[in-house]
């Protein structure tokens, strides 16, 4: 329940959600998820200005909890604040870029290395070329 959103919970999650709210529990878990929500409000800020501010009050709120692993995000946060603001410049990630390394890993992993690196740019190529082979494959049925 503490990896989904409130508005995606059943009744029953929010209701045991609720019980074990931080301000009524010490568990370290509600008050990670508390700040986890609280970084998503971060992208709900109109602009760059106002979204400025809101992640150093998120850091300074995770490197003074009891929770390791957050105090780890709020280094994190703070190596790339500058990269966090960005969005509100472009309006965009690196999801793209994210996505198209993805594929070039499981391209080098399928083939389990390679001999020269002209081949593993002619796979990256196939992989992300989008080519369509059908005409090449009704070509090779018809002279056989």
């Amino acid at each position: 329940m503490w990896l989904k959103k409130k508005e995606s919970l059943t009744k029953r999650q929010l209701a045991k959600r609720e019980e074990l709210d931080p301000v009524k529990t010490h568990l370290r878990e509600a008050r990670a998820c508390q700040m986890g929500e609280a970084l998503q409000d971060v992208y709900s800020c109109a602009n760059r200005k106002s979204a400025g501010r809101a992640p150093e009050r998120l850091c300074s709120w995770m490197m003074h909890s009891a929770v390791a692993e957050m105090k780890s995000v709020a280094r994190t946060l703070r190596k790339e604040q500058e990269g966090i603001l960005n969005w509100w410049k472009r309006g965009s990630t690196n999801s793209f870029l994210e996505g198209l390394n993805s594929v070039v890993q499981s391209a080098r992993s399928i083939a389990r290395g390679f001999r020269s690196i002209a081949y593993f740019r002619t796979m990256i190529f196939l992989r992300l070329g989008r080519l369509d082979f059908t005409a090449q494959k009704k070509l090779a049925c018809a002279t056989h």
